[in-house]
């Protein structure tokens, strides 16, 4: 009878320890994919503006925000640039966020991304554009 319950035993040890292992290897590969997934695409736009009205300023930002507002975006924020030499100009800066790079090309063919391109052009002096995977 001893040697029925500790081969039972054993058995069942064997396939906790089976189990457990099974489980730490979904685990740790759920956890991958997430952080692959969590990370971020940042694209920053910094548009420097030529000496025009509050308006038409206006404008620009109120179709970035619009442009921030499609599916593809995960985050967005924005402001102007305040400090240093880069003050005496009129600068505002758009941070968009996405999952992946195919979403920029989303991004990049929306009627929202058209409209901007359409109202900034006549007040932009400038645009200088980063993208960036976030560590």
């Amino acid at each position: 009878m001893k040697t029925n319950v500790q081969t039972l035993c054993k058995g069942n040890m064997i396939f906790f320890f089976v189990a457990f292992g099974l489980c730490l290897c979904v685990g740790q590969s759920h956890a991958q994919s997430n952080s692959k997934q969590d990370k971020l695409l940042k694209r920053t736009l910094v548009f420097t503006f030529k000496t025009t009205s509050a308006d038409s300023i206006r404008l620009v930002d109120n179709a970035c925000i619009e442009l921030s507002k499609i599916s593809v975006v995960k985050a967005f924020e924005w402001g102007v640039v305040k400090s240093g030499d880069e003050a005496k100009q009129l600068k505002h800066i758009y941070v968009f966020s996405y999952a992946s790079e195919k979403d920029i090309e989303a991004y990049e063919k929306s009627p929202q991304h058209d409209k901007l391109v359409k109202v900034a052009t006549p007040v932009i002096e400038a645009v200088h554009a980063f993208d960036y995977w976030v560590k």
